[in-house]
């Protein structure tokens, strides 16, 4: 259970100012548990204070987890849950796949936080070289051990040698980072001008996060900063990146697991509704959803 020494007050991530306000306060946070970092966390929503910089209008959790403490949950995550959903997931990142294709075809790609491996695995087919980094031992020992992947288990990108790749992928990483600037100076000084960074995030500016506020489900105890395109945009170019295109990102989901979340959520209506898509009749099902998600290509300038 983490204690409140394990966060701590911070300066804006992008701009350094200390000035800010609540921009959407506590909701419902949890006792923080291991599991509360899992990629399946069912924790929609839970988040500690997240406030908007004075200067900038950067959005970030104030207090803040620290580095030790975040190094340690996501070193020891294991996550079977996720597991489950494979063959909706594989639809999700095939997707995201062809956008990337759209502007490079091939050569080498290293993916930071590429968990079990399946974008990875589907890199691969694609004809790409690829290397994966991974924090969560459990894992990146099953991207190793099931689908023989290079993954390098470690807790900072410093273990990545310096190589060149001629694309970056972070799929549903950035936002758990307590410095993005140092990250994204990372995988710049890892490519060549030219070279390709993919990144897929949410957008705090999306229509549905605007519409559900504090509940939106992507404010999470495990999100510490939160993005918009234009806020991305400030990031990339300051670490020397060139916004080129982006796209809604659009997850296939179970109906199960549609039912599986509106069954944690309070009300009666919205039990009733878990209850009729947990039926066998609709559970198998898939659909895709966007949820304010977002692809982004940029190019190293």
């Amino acid at each position: 259970m983490a204690k409140v020494k394990d966060k701590t007050h911070v300066s804006c991530p992008f701009c350094g100012s200390e000035r800010f306000r609540v921009r959407f306060p506590e909701r419902r946070a949890s006792d923080h548990k291991v599991t509360t970092f899992c990629c399946t966390s069912r924790e929609f929503g839970r988040h500690g204070p997240i406030v908007k910089c004075s200067q900038c209008g950067f959005l970030f959790d104030n207090p803040m987890w620290t580095q030790d403490f975040l190094i340690t949950q996501y070193r020891t995550v294991e996550d079977p849950d996720y597991l489950v959903h494979e063959k909706a997931r594989i639809a999700t990142f095939t997707r995201a796949l062809n956008f990337l294709k759209t502007y490079v075809s091939g050569g080498r790609l290293l993916e930071i936080g590429c968990y079990v491996g399946t974008f990875l695995a589907l890199a691969r087919e694609a004809g790409f070289k690829v290397q994966g980094f991974e924090l969560s031992a459990w894992a990146a020992r099953r991207a190793q051990s099931e689908l023989k992947l290079p993954v390098i288990i470690g807790d900072s990108l410093e273990e990545v040698p310096h190589e060149d790749f001629n694309v970056i992928v972070m799929m549903d990483v950035i936002e758990h980072i307590r410095d993005p600037i140092r990250l994204i100076k990372a995988c710049w000084s890892r490519q060549k001008p030219g070279d390709f960074l993919f990144i897929s995030t949410y957008d705090v500016e999306s229509w549905i996060c605007k519409c559900l506020g504090t509940n939106y489900p992507f404010f999470t105890n495990m999100h510490v900063c939160h993005f918009s395109r234009k806020t991305l945009k400030r990031f990339l170019e300051k670490c020397g990146y060139q916004w080129v295109k982006d796209q809604p990102h659009r997850r296939t989901l179970t109906v199960k697991y549609l039912g599986e979340y509106l069954g944690l959520q309070k009300g009666y209506l919205k039990g009733l509704c878990a209850k009729l898509l947990l039926l066998p009749l609709f559970s198998k099902k898939s659909v895709q959803v966007s949820m304010g998600l977002m692809d982004v290509c940029a190019k190293k300038i």
